[in-house]
C-alpha cells in the first residue's frame, strides 16, 4: 500500500507539469526553408467600404489648401497650426459606393485600391489644383482582435506588413496554459469568413499566407486540454490539495 501511495503522489505532481515540447515554438525550424514564401507577393490590404482614413497633403504654400478644407470639420488632434506647408485635411469614411467626397475635387473612388494606389490617385487629383503636392494616407481602423487564453486585446496595426507573431507579442504573448499548436484565425476575405489553424510549433508558419495579419483578423487562443483538465484549475485544485495531503500522510505515518 505504501508503494501505491508513493505512486499516487508522484502522479499528482507530474499531472501539473508540461514538457518542453508542449511550450516550445518552431520546433522544426532547422528543417524548414524560411525563404520559401515570396515576400514580394504578399497581398497588400485593399481599401473597403466603411474604412476610416486620414489624408495629409503637403504643399509649399499652405494657404492654397484652404479651398479643400472648406466646410470640413477636422476631428480633434488633426489640425497642424502654424508653420510649414502640411495640413491634415480631415478623416473620411469610404461610402457604400466606394468613394470619398472631397471639397473642390468631388468624389474620388478609393475602394479596391491598395494604400499606395490610393495615394497615387489622390496625388493625381490634387495635382490638377496644386503644384507638386505630397500626399499621405493612413488607415485608422486597421486592427486585429486577440481573444481567449491570453485575456483579450484589440491591437491597432500601423504597419501593413505586421505579422501574427508581432500581434501576439503586442497582446501580451501566450500563456503556458495556451494551446500553441491550435490557434484559430478567422479572416474576412471577399465578404466571406475563412478560418485557419495556426501552429506555433511549426516553423512553416513563416511561409503561410496568414503569417501577415489583415484588417479585422480575429485570433482565438485556445487553452490546452491539459490545462483545462489540470488539477491546478478550479474545481480540481481543492481536490488535488486534499488528495496530496492524504497520500502524504498515509505514506509517512501508515505502515
Amino acid at each position: 500500500m505504501k508503494k501505491i501511495a508513493y505512486l499516487l503522489l508522484t502522479l499528482l505532481v507530474l499531472q501539473s507539469c508540461r514538457t518542453q515540447r508542449d511550450v516550445l515554438y518552431f520546433q522544426n525550424i532547422d528543417q524548414v526553408n524560411l525563404n520559401k514564401a515570396n515576400l514580394s507577393g504578399i497581398n497588400e490590404y485593399k481599401l473597403e467600404v466603411g474604412d476610416d482614413i486620414s489624408i495629409n497633403v503637403s504643399v509649399e504654400d499652405k494657404e492654397l489648401l484652404a479651398p479643400f478644407t472648406l466646410n470640413l470639420i477636422a476631428p480633434s488632434g488633426t489640425s497642424n497650426p502654424g508653420g510649414g506647408g502640411s495640413q491634415n485635411l480631415t478623416t473620411f469614411v469610404i461610402d457604400e459606393a466606394g468613394d470619398i467626397n472631397f471639397p473642390q475635387i468631388g468624389k474620388i473612388h478609393l475602394a479596391g485600391k491598395t494604400r499606395m494606389e490610393a495615394i497615387q490617385e489622390l496625388t493625381t487629383q490634387f495635382s490638377k489644383y496644386l503644384k507638386n503636392p505630397i500626399v499621405n494616407l493612413t488607415i485608422n481602423n486597421f486592427r486585429v482582435v486577440v481573444l481567449g487564453d491570453s485575456g483579450g486585446k484589440v491591437v491597432n496595426v500601423k504597419n501593413q506588413n505586421t505579422n501574427i507573431l508581432e500581434v501576439l507579442a503586442e497582446s501580451g504573448d501566450l500563456k503556458k496554459t495556451s494551446d500553441i499548436d491550435n490557434l484559430l484565425l478567422v479572416r474576412t476575405e471577399n465578404n466571406k469568413r475563412q478560418k485557419y489553424t495556426v501552429n506555433l510549433k511549426d516553423a512553416n508558419l513563416f511561409n503561410e499566407p496568414y503569417f501577415y495579419v489583415k484588417q479585422n483578423d480575429l485570433i482565438y487562443i485556445k487553452p490546452s486540454k491539459a490545462s483545462t483538465l489540470s488539477f491546478n484549475n478550479t474545481p480540481f485544485a481543492a481536490i488535488s490539495t486534499v488528495l496530496s495531503l492524504g497520500v502524504t500522510i498515509y505514506a509517512l505515518f501508515i505502515k
